[in-house]
């Protein structure tokens, strides 16, 4: 299973002042999961956090379900001062002379809406401008090869390997760094 946290600021939202936790589990583990649920409210409300009123809604759902449905809500998006993260389906016009990452993450980590990339990729950018010559640069867990992509507009003439233990992100990564023309990197 999974768990997911929705909340006014991220991009499936909750109602302002509200946040909508999302579990996923196995059809037979549905009432340890409830269970568990239950148990976790009452803590926070004998700890004074206030938790009510709480929703709970059930329901099946298909295993492809999840692989589909967030390209609905994935678009063409800015992100640090010079890069727009555009997915294969969106064919959003970009303002000249910013840096383009065409983009189909698949099932791999790595759209940039995630804080923990638009940070790394404004840090990329701050370095580039103390170091403009990198020779070479490693992403460790590269999921869908954003990074490297960064990396290799940022410095087009180091080489790069991207790295992931995750087969499925590899492969990701090597079909988006053949789709933006990165070949300083190797996956």
């Amino acid at each position: 299973g999974g768990v997911e946290m929705r909340d006014a600021e991220t991009l499936l939202s909750a109602a302002a002042g509200r946040t909508c936790v999302v579990a996923l589990c196995q059809p037979d583990r549905t009432q340890s999961l409830l269970d568990a649920a239950a148990e976790t409210m009452a803590a926070a409300r004998a700890a004074g956090i206030p938790v009510d009123p709480v929703t709970i809604r059930q329901r099946e759902a298909h295993e492809d379900e999840w692989r589909d449905v967030w390209k609905q809500f994935f678009r063409a998006t800015r992100v640090g001062r010079r890069f727009t993260v555009r997915p294969s389906w969106d064919p959003t016009e970009v303002p000249a002379g910013e840096f383009v990452i065409d983009l189909d993450p698949g099932m791999a980590f790595g759209t940039g809406a995630h804080p923990s990339t638009r940070l790394v990729i404004t840090l990329a950018e701050q370095l580039c401008e103390e170091r403009p010559r990198l020779d070479r640069v490693l992403d460790l867990g590269c999921g869908s090869g954003i990074l490297s992509i960064v990396a290799a507009r940022l410095w087009p003439l180091a080489s790069g390997l991207a790295v992931d233990n995750d087969l499925q992100a590899t492969i990701c990564a090597k079909e988006n760094l053949e789709r933006n023309h990165v070949v300083s990197f190797d996956v």
